[in-house]
């Protein structure tokens, strides 16, 4: 669609770092390509997500979601409190452990027969996001004593302990309205930076424009037919605080009217290192901003895992106990 636009980031140089910035000032969203993952391994990652989901349901309900790893079954997310919960599936991987080559949490055969491919991909996909949060250091003028382009990827570093989580999502396909046509709340991430893989001819995805309302966002052929498709990229919760709310993180939901039709998608959500602290960029772009987001701040400042924390309680209803373990 025109008003998400489509960038080529092969290459690194001013003029895509403004035009990147630019996405994610006024929409929130922008497609990405030349992005250096195979047709490939997308491929192959969306036959391993098809393989899970067509286990019955006792065998998935075997790795049921804690501290947002594992699987998430129908009803069990509920990411707007005003509508009724989610009809989706979901299974999360920790990306931290993935990119270390380690295993910790509890994962079916179809997983761990292929865990070094998982691991090759989730690594593949930060790799992505750190070229991006390289691309917006470089925009937004970072102060070069803090780490110019290089300030908020340094926050980011692969395998560190973050909340960064590869997802892989199912909408199964109905035969007659379920909780209406919403299967995943209008809501926006909490991280930094989300990729989202669609399948093609996949639609579902809405997001929130200003002056536009809800527009469909279906998934964008490849150029090439030996290349992967554009991902769809999204700016985070975080990242938008991070920046005095510069960067737009943008309202989005799945709404499936087609009821004959099931969605798979797969996103990859990076977020901060868990001891990052949520505090304006080094950026004059940004201390100009006074008033909003971190610039508003009052008291001891977020970290990243803190934030995300208060969050994930939020959407999965979790309590605490009195010595801050989820029940």
């Amino acid at each position: 669609m025109d008003a998400i636009p489509v960038i080529d980031i092969s290459r690194f140089d001013e003029e895509i770092a403004e035009k990147v910035l630019d996405a994610a000032v006024k929409v929130g969203f922008l497609w990405i390509d030349g992005h250096g993952l195979s047709k490939e391994n997308v491929e192959s990652a969306f036959h391993l997500s098809r393989q899970f989901f067509t286990l019955d349901r006792e065998e998935k309900s075997k790795y049921p979601i804690q501290n947002n790893q594992g699987f998430a079954g129908l009803n069990v997310e509920e990411l707007d409190p005003s509508t009724p919960s989610d009809y989706k599936e979901s299974f999360n991987f920790g990306a931290d452990d993935l990119m270390n080559g380690a295993q910790n949490q509890p994962l079916p055969s179809v997983f761990t027969e292929q865990h070094e491919f998982l691991s090759s991909f989730t690594t593949s996909c930060h790799s992505i996001c750190l070229d991006l949060l390289k691309f917006f250091g470089h925009a937004l003028k970072i102060d070069v004593e803090a780490g110019g382009p290089y300030f908020l990827a340094t926050s980011h570093q692969p395998g560190a302990l973050s909340g960064s989580t590869l997802r892989l999502l199912h909408y199964p396909a109905v035969e007659e309205e379920v909780q209406g046509d919403n299967r995943a709340g209008a809501h926006s991430d909490y991280g930094s930076i989300t990729l989202l893989f669609q399948q093609p001819g996949s639609s579902g995805l809405e997001v929130m424009l200003p002056e536009k309302g809800w527009v469909p966002v279906p998934a964008l052929p490849a150029k090439d037919t030996n290349r992967a498709p554009p991902i769809l990229v999204n700016i985070g919760d975080q990242l938008s605080y991070w920046t005095a709310g510069l960067l737009r993180s943008t309202i989005h939901r799945v709404r499936m009217p087609d009821r004959g039709r099931e969605r798979y998608s797969m996103v990859y959500f990076c977020h901060p290192n868990d001891d990052a602290l949520l505090v304006p960029v080094p950026s004059e772009i940004v201390r100009d901003r006074k008033g909003r987001g971190a610039n508003a701040a009052e008291g001891e400042a977020l970290t990243a895992g803190e934030h995300l924390r208060r969050r994930l309680a939020a959407t999965y209803g979790w309590k605490e106990k009195e010595d801050g373990q989820k029940q």
